[in-house]
């Protein structure tokens, strides 16, 4: 089956053919066409992020078939969300989709964009990955439509080059909300939330406990030992012949001895998963080497670790207002928890879903288990994890503290500290306040940064005027912001087809 364009859209994207091809088109019942002439395109296709791009030849048809039927509301919009399975096509999207069809991919070229990732719902639909996005198959419980409007439900998650200009800097066009706006993204808020606040505790180290936020079984997930293997072995042969296999090795020994993690004791049995982890390298930092876990690798046909857990509200949504505070006032100060995530304990019975490899200290040949305890970087739930538990800790600051502890509230950005006073006075009593709150929590905080540098404390605080606040840059000494344009992204702008789209990309990579 060929690939088919609608003209239209054709002559409005200034593609011009390369060819016209004459075909006979052969129809279900062995009915067959006479023979028409085609104008041949080469188009260009893109996922949303452009992280995909390929090229494919269609043939330019006036009207390719008949309106498909939008995905209507149901239960099954909490499943997609669950699955991170984000779509254009529903009856409810704020989105102005064009319910007739553009454009057409054959069999010639679909068999390329399959990723092999499929995801049966309990709603008796198939989600069904590809390169451009999902498809999702099946027909809906419940539903009987009358033969004059039954329709195959093959729905694609395409990129849409062509959007009403209001709709470019709407948040959830830009994907900043996603679903926020739909009731069963909020129930299952309302729940995440709802369940951090049943099993937070405060353990006998006198350190936050939290559980992971389960949406789905975990019965379905799978051991991914095999995959850690090979990502053990990989990570092995490149620190070997980097000569930082001995540096790598001591951050799990230091985690080891500070609690973080854990050996496993041999024999132990039940459910477990294992975490792919690669090193990340970076020169002149504190740590220069530190291990990064892969949540959502995944065999083929199983749920990742992160697709079978919450992620909770979404937090870039805060990042707008929390800078309107930050430039409110006289005097900004910035400054971050140290090692946020690690401060705050995992409960025991979801460990072991938190397992991963290493290799012995005196035999590299030999290959031991460890499990962490603390909260994982890496993990899709693990910024929200940290915020409501520092929500919590501020909740319950004694009284005299309570309007440094209410500042706080609306100040963080996962791990970042960003607000500003009226006052070098004020500012000097915020910090002293916020050490004292934060300590009292486990939470170090850190690397303080002012426009006024009298006021941060001595010996926390570095020379460099340019401070990272929120992916700006904020220059301490005049007081401004700005935003920092590499070379490579000019040139990156210079290639791409300009649609807001690809320009967000690259906002993204700044």
């Amino acid at each position: 089956m060929k690939s088919y364009i609608s003209s239209d859209i054709a002559q409005s994207m200034n593609y011009e053919p390369i060819s016209t091809v004459n075909l006979k088109q052969s129809l279900f019942g062995a009915i067959q066409t006479d023979e028409v002439s085609y104008k041949n395109y080469v188009i260009e296709l893109s996922n949303v992020d452009n992280s995909y791009e390929c090229k494919l030849e269609v043939l330019g048809q006036n009207r390719i078939c008949s309106e498909i039927k939008q995905i209507p509301s149901g239960p099954w919009l909490k499943e997609f969300k669950m699955h991170s399975i984000k779509l254009t096509d529903l009856e409810n999207s704020t989105l102005k989709v064009d319910k007739e069809i553009k454009l057409l991919i054959g069999a010639d070229v679909a068999g390329k964009l399959f990723t092999g990732k499929i995801i049966p719902l309990k709603s008796n639909l198939t989600a069904v990955h590809t390169r451009l996005g999902w498809t999702i198959l099946g027909k809906l419980f419940g539903s009987e439509p009358s033969v004059e409007s039954k329709h195959s439900l093959i729905i694609s998650s395409l990129l849409t080059q062509t959007q009403c200009i209001s709709d470019v800097w709407s948040l959830d066009v830009l994907g900043i909300t996603g679903s926020a706006h739909c009731q069963t993204a909020k129930e299952l808020e309302e729940e995440t939330t709802k369940y951090f606040n049943e099993t937070l505790c405060v353990n006998a180290e006198g350190r936050y406990e939290v559980a992971l936020p389960w949406v789905v079984d975990n019965s379905s997930l799978p051991e991914n030992k095999k995959l850690a293997e090979k990502s053990l072995l990989s990570t092995k042969r490149k620190l070997m012949a980097s000569g930082k296999l001995e540096a790598y090795g001591e951050v799990f020994d230091n985690w080891l001895s500070l609690g973080i993690i854990e050996k496993i004791p041999q024999g132990e049995t039940g459910r477990v998963h294992y975490l792919p982890r690669r090193p990340v390298i970076k020169e002149g930092s504190t740590t220069s080497i530190r291990p990064v876990f892969n949540a959502s690798s995944h065999a083929l046909g199983f749920p990742s670790l992160n697709e079978c857990l919450s992620t909770g509200p979404n937090l870039v949504e805060i990042i707008p207002t929390i800078l309107n505070r930050f430039r409110r006032n006289y005097v900004g100060v910035t400054s971050d928890i140290e090692n946020s995530f690690l401060q705050i304990s995992i409960r025991e019975k979801d460990r072991d879903y938190l397992r991963f490899l290493w290799l012995r200290k005196d035999d590299l040949e030999q290959v031991e288990e460890y499990r962490h305890r603390r909260v994982v970087f890496g993990l899709t739930c693990s910024p929200y994890l940290l915020a409501a538990t520092l929500q919590c800790h501020l909740n319950r600051v004694q009284e005299n503290l309570s309007c440094t502890s209410e500042m706080l509230k609306t100040a963080f950005y996962v791990d970042n500290c960003v607000t500003s006073l009226d006052s070098e006075l004020e500012m000097r009593k915020f910090i002293l306040e916020s050490q004292i709150i934060m300590s009292s929590g486990n939470f170090n905080l850190r690397g303080w940064k002012s426009n006024l540098h009298s006021v941060v404390p001595n010996g926390d605080t570095s020379t460099d005027e340019n401070v990272s606040v929120l992916g700006l840059v904020w220059h301490t000494d005049t007081d401004t912001l700005s935003c920092k344009v590499e070379q490579t992204v000019t040139v990156r702008l210079q290639k791409l087809y300009l649609h807001h789209f690809s320009v967000l990309s690259v906002f993204v990579i700044i």
